[in-house]
């Protein structure tokens, strides 16, 4: 998919309300942490050379995907990419907030894990019981559709279109 798809914006704003829920500054120079969005499709491997450039440079991400599936579908979700020593792993995540004031959480699709930033570094998060964790989802949720509403583009989060020649290898 081109960056001129429709569902650039729907990913860019999306981005950019996480962005600014997350409280990242607007231009995240030398940060461990960065929100992207991406458009691709099925099996191009545009996800994955993401992922090798995010664990070569030592940079976690949070990435809005909208994947074109060979069957024409879009599917849409939040992907967490994060490096530990020579280990990259990507985890469909849900952003969640459980009560006022409260950072937001990135919640793995089990609802097991929880990761918060800290100082601009992802750190473990204590997740609360289930019902709890929906209910904070749904919070959030609601949150993003008012930022939806307002944002203008958010110059922390960046659509990935080339990587440098350095993480082609």
């Amino acid at each position: 998919m081109t960056s001129n798809h429709p569902e650039a914006a729907l990913q860019l704003g999306l981005a950019a309300a996480l962005a600014k829920l997350m409280d990242l500054p607007p231009f995240p120079i030398g940060a461990h942490f960065r929100i992207a969005a991406m458009l691709v499709d099925e099996g191009d491997g545009t996800f994955d050379s993401l992922g090798r450039a995010a664990g070569a440079a030592g940079v976690d991400y949070l990435v809005a995907v909208s994947e074109r599936q060979r069957s024409g579908a879009i599917r849409r979700y939040l992907s967490l990419i994060t490096t530990v020593g020579k280990v990259t792993i990507a985890r469909t995540v849900e952003p969640a907030r459980f009560g006022p004031g409260q950072p937001v959480v990135l919640v793995s699709a089990d609802h097991r894990h929880g990761w918060r930033l800290e100082s601009g570094k992802l750190v473990t998060a204590h997740l609360p019981e289930e019902c709890e964790v929906e209910r904070g989802i749904e919070a959030v949720a609601g949150e993003v559709d008012d930022l939806l509403a307002e944002l203008a583009p958010y110059s922390a989060v960046t659509m990935p279109s080339t990587l440098p020649s350095s993480v082609a290898h």
